[in-house]
């Protein structure tokens, strides 16, 4: 199973988050490239289970038990963002210059090329791993970490998790999460040419926005020794039918990125004892809550990786971000992950989104290292 083939033929499958432009269709959808995976998965010879299989975002996950006494979990997220506005053709990958092109390309399809294609590699030479395996890959991580969530509640279970994303092979230890919440205010709606009949929405709204300023400012009071201070941004407002009708209602939706050590439920807390200052307001039950991330890098599955990286002669470097990811969900459930993989964060998302192949040819030897106990 050649790892390039397998990164090309999953560009050439669209897999879109809709986000919240209500898309539809099998380009918004993680059905055909499950469909793929759970292919390469059965010529394997992994036992195969789709999660949510009537969903248009379903999951997919294979196991091989080779009688190990630990299991090593492998996670790629298989959906992409818009492909809308790329320079380059996103669904025809292309090689130039040693760099695969297309939308998916490092973020994170080629981690799943990556895992599909080392272990097929060392089966067909007849190489057995020193770890049960599991590979999974999980939908809508671009939004609201939706397929994370319905897989961990399968009652995962494994000994570590490598999380692929971009990180130029070098390992992230340590990200904020977030916490995205939708908040409303209700008003009187009458013409515009009386409003003292009615109850401005917007008003209300606005002082919502501005009291979330000051609780960005008094944010700062936390700070985490490698992540700094969480943040609050206020995205998207939304109020009002036409300029001379006063609004009977109006919101925004809100992104709060969490440090590690914080939870949901004190940021929601925190969030509503401002939210409560303006009468009427309230909040939705949140949409997305991701943990914020640090991992000890002498241990566990950093451990394991940097030991594999070294056998490859690569020395491997820890780094932190603001950005995300599927790691704290399985730290959540007792499993050590470690964030790692193929390509640039620079590059993902981007109009030309790439991975410089070479980076791949180095991960599957770095693999082969860790399955193999070298």
């Amino acid at each position: 199973m050649n790892a390039e083939k397998i990164l090309a033929d999953l560009i050439s499958i669209p897999s879109v988050n809709p986000f919240t432009s209500g898309e539809t269709g099998r380009i918004y959808s993680e059905q055909d490239i499950v469909a793929y995976i759970k292919g390469q998965m059965i010529s394997l010879g992994m036992d195969v289970q789709i999660i949510d299989p009537d969903s248009q975002h379903p999951c997919v996950t294979g196991v091989m038990n080779f009688g190990a006494k630990e299991t090593i979990l492998f996670d790629a997220h298989l959906d992409t963002v818009s492909h809308l506005g790329m320079v380059v053709a996103p669904f025809d990958p292309v090689i130039k210059d040693d760099r695969m092109y297309g939308r998916g390309s490092c973020d994170t399809k080629s981690n799943m090329a990556l895992y599909l294609s080392t272990l097929g590699e060392l089966l067909a030479k007849g190489k057995k791993p020193q770890y049960n395996v599991i590979i999974t890959g999980c939908s809508d991580e671009e939004f609201r970490f939706g397929g994370i969530q319905k897989y961990i509640d399968t009652g995962v279970k494994a000994d570590f998790a490598i999380v692929g994303e971009p990180t130029g092979l070098n390992a992230l230890s340590a990200h904020k999460g977030v916490f995205r919440c939708i908040i409303h205010t209700r008003g009187v709606a009458c013409h515009s040419s009386t409003p003292e009949q009615g109850h401005n929405a917007i008003y209300d709204i606005a002082q919502v926005s501005l009291l979330l300023k000051q609780y960005q400012e008094d944010l700062k009071q936390k700070v985490h020794p490698i992540l700094g201070s969480p943040t609050i941004n206020v995205g998207n407002i939304l109020g009002g039918t036409t300029v001379n009708t006063v609004p009977a209602a109006a919101s925004i939706e809100i992104d709060r990125r969490m440090i590690p050590g914080e939870t949901p439920e004190e940021v929601q807390s925190e969030i509503q004892r401002y939210v409560e200052q303006v009468p009427g307001a309230w909040l939705e039950t949140p949409y997305l809550k991701a943990f914020g991330y640090h991992t000890d890098q002498t241990k566990g599955a950093a451990d394991l990786l940097s030991h594999a990286c070294s056998c490859q002669k690569h020395k491997l470097e820890f780094f932190s971000a603001p950005f995300a990811t599927h790691a704290p969900f399985y730290e959540n459930i007792g499993i050590p992950a470690i964030v790692w993989g193929p390509g640039s964060i620079d590059k993902a998302h981007s109009k030309d989104e790439f991975l410089p192949l070479n980076e791949l040819k180095i991960a599957q030897n770095i693999l082969k290292n860790l399955l193999l106990k070298h």
